[in-house]
């Protein structure tokens, strides 16, 4: 059977990580394999511009051009 692939998108703090968390309990009581994936993961050099935004670092949303 193939896989299927589950998207779950948001702003911060509306609750992704709390369905991703439901999920996976519902998927090891099934005893489905899954993997989860999230990005930008914040524990690599990557994100590091992500979180000087989130913190306001780098100016407000009106600040900063999205395509910068």
């Amino acid at each position: 059977m193939e896989g299927k692939l589950i998207v779950i998108d948001g702003l911060d703090g509306s609750g992704k990580t709390t369905q991703i968390n439901r999920l996976e309990k519902h998927f090891e009581k099934a005893a489905q394999n899954y993997k989860t994936i999230t990005f930008p993961d914040y524990n690599e050099k990557s994100s590091t511009l992500v979180k000087m935004y989130l913190k306001g670092e780098i100016g407000g949303l009106n600040e900063v051009n999205a395509y910068a």
